[in-house]
Order: C-alpha cells, then sequence, then structure tokens
C-alpha cells in the first residue's frame, strides 16, 4: 500500500495535479474481462477538486485504451474545494487482447498512467452477468472472500 501512496505522489508531483485524492484515501481499481470481450471496469476514489473548469466544477477525465487505441472517455464533475466520492462503473465492449494484455488507463487531473492493468477474467458472457439480479452479482464478487473465513456460498 506504501508504494501505491509514493506511486500517486509522485505522480501529482511530476503532473501537477490540479485535482486530489483526500488524506487516508486510496485510488482503487478493479475490472472483469468476459468471455465475449466485454469488461467492466471500476474506479473508486474520495477526490477534491481544486480548479475551476467549468460552472464551479472541477472536471476528473478517464481515458481508457486498448491496444493503443482510445476506447472510452469518462468525465465526473467534481465541486471545487468539496470533497466527493467517485464510485465509476464503466462497461467496454469489444476489447481485442491481440498486441499486449491489459488496458491502459489515464487520467492527467488525478497524474496517474497505468499500463498495463489487467483484468480478472471470468468465464461468464458479459450480457449474462449484467443481466443477473444485483443481489446475486453482489454475492457472486463477496463470496471468494467468504471461504476465507470458511464460509461456503454453493
Amino acid at each position: 500500500m506504501r508504494i501505491v501512496a509514493y506511486v500517486l505522489f509522485i505522480g501529482f508531483s511530476l503532473f501537477g495535479a490540479k485535482l486530489s485524492i483526500e488524506s487516508g484515501n486510496q485510488l482503487k481499481l478493479a475490472g472483469t474481462l468476459f468471455q465475449d470481450n466485454c469488461a467492466i471496469l471500476t474506479i473508486n476514489a474520495k477526490v477534491v477538486g481544486t480548479k475551476d473548469d467549468r460552472n464551479g466544477t472541477d472536471e476528473v477525465v478517464f481515458k481508457i485504451y486498448n491496444d493503443g487505441k482510445l476506447v472510452n472517455v469518462t468525465t465526473a464533475s467534481v465541486p471545487v474545494l468539496q470533497a466527493k466520492d467517485l464510485n465509476m462503473t464503466i462497461l467496454l465492449k469489444n476489447l481485442q487482447d491481440t498486441k499486449s494484455p491489459g488496458i491502459a488507463i489515464e487520467c492527467e487531473e488525478l497524474g496517474i498512467y497505468v499500463d498495463p492493468f489487467y483484468l480478472q477474467k471470468s468465464d461468464e458472457n458479459c450480457s449474462e452477468y449484467l443481466n443477473m439480479k444485483k443481489v446475486n452479482r453482489e454475492l457472486q464478487n463477496i463470496c471468494p472472500n467468504l471461504r476465507y473465513f470458511g464460509v461456503s456460498c454453493d
């Protein structure tokens, strides 16, 4: 965890980030790649807006690349001088892992560039996962961790 903090600190220093992650919080990235080349990426952090980009908000832009191509741009607005929880879920369709595995995630405002970011592989299809009831999806995500405590979800 300390390495992540140092990397983020260096990134903020080098890129002159206009947003900051609120102290005590971390940027958390997670993602799943499904059999049908669809992926779901989640981004979670608490950030503080510092520069008025538009109408009193600081715009934080996440760019997602796959095999060198820009495949998604997602923007979140953070009120200036206020903390905001970013809890973003991004659907990525038609991913190709032909040149290099994983994806790249860039956010100039936070001074981060992660390449490669490896997605957890799933044996399911994306459409099946998305059509599953929310409680079943949450249970499916929690069950592997419960096994460490001797709880079986079968």
